[in-house]
C-alpha cells in the first residue's frame, strides 16, 4: 500500500502541473494510470486523495478519464458482483492502511 501512495502522490503532483498526466491532453500515461486508480476507488480507498489537500486534483482528473469515449469500455472487464466485496473489504482494511502509512519511514 505505501508504494500506491507514493504513486497517487506522483500523480498528484503532475496533475497540479497539467490538466492530464503527460500535458495538456490525455495520453497513454493517463490510459496506463486509470486501471490503478479506478481500482482503489473500487476499494473504497479514494480518501488517499479526497482527504489530502496535496492530492485533490485527481478528483477531476478521474472525472475527466471517466468521460472520455475510451473509458466505457472499462466497465466490460468489472464483474459488478465484486465491486460490493471490494468496497467492504476496503472499508474494513482502511484503518490498517492509515496505520500502515503513518507508520512508515
Amino acid at each position: 500500500m505505501i508504494i500506491y501512495d507514493s504513486v497517487v502522490g506522483e500523480v498528484a503532483k503532475q496533475l497540479s502541473k497539467t490538466q492530464w498526466l503527460a500535458g495538456n491532453c490525455y495520453s497513454l500515461a493517463d490510459t496506463a494510470m486509470i486501471p490503478y486508480i479506478c481500482r482503489l476507488e473500487h476499494l473504497a480507498q479514494e480518501w488517499l486523495w479526497e482527504e489530502d489537500s496535496t492530492r485533490t486534483q485527481i478528483c477531476g482528473w478521474l472525472s475527466r478519464c471517466k468521460a472520455t469515449t475510451g473509458f466505457a469500455g472499462n466497465s466490460e472487464f468489472i464483474n459488478i458482483e465484486y465491486l460490493g466485496l471490494m468496497q467492504r473489504t476496503g472499508l474494513e482494511a482502511r484503518p490498517i492502511i492509515e496505520r500502515i502509512l503513518t507508520q512508515r519511514p
